[in-house]
C-alpha cells in the first residue's frame, strides 16, 4: 500500500517538474518553436496535469487520457523539432551553395 502510494507521488512530482519546464519556456520562449512545436508541447503539459487524478480517485477515470496525450504530445513536439531542424538544414546549404 505504501509503495503504490510514494510510487503515484514520485509520478505526481515528475509530471508537474516537466508541466513547469514546458510552461516555462512557452511563456518565455513561445517565439523559439514553431506552431507544431508549441500544440505538442501543450499537449503533454496537458498530459501530465492529467496525472494528478491517481492522488485523488483510485483508479483515475482520466488514466488512459493522461497516458495518451503525453504520448501524442512528445510525438507531435519532435515531429516539429526534427521538421525545424531539417529546413533550417536546408537553408543553410542553399545559402552556402549561393556563396560558392
Amino acid at each position: 500500500m505504501t509503495d503504490v502510494l510514494i510510487f503515484d507521488a514520485l509520478n505526481v512530482m515528475a509530471s508537474l517538474i516537466v508541466f513547469g519546464i514546458i510552461a516555462f519556456k512557452l511563456m518565455t520562449r513561445a517565439e523559439r518553436f514553431t506552431p507544431i512545436e508549441r500544440f505538442g508541447m501543450a499537449l503533454l503539459a496537458a498530459g501530465c496535469v492529467m496525472t494528478i487524478g491517481p492522488i485523488t480517485h483510485r483508479p483515475s477515470p482520466y488514466d488512459d487520457w493522461a497516458a495518451m496525450l503525453m504520448r501524442m504530445g512528445a510525438a507531435t513536439y519532435f515531429v516539429g523539432r526534427i521538421t525545424r531542424h531539417r529546413y533550417n538544414n536546408w537553408q543553410m546549404r542553399r545559402q552556402a551553395r549561393r556563396r560558392m
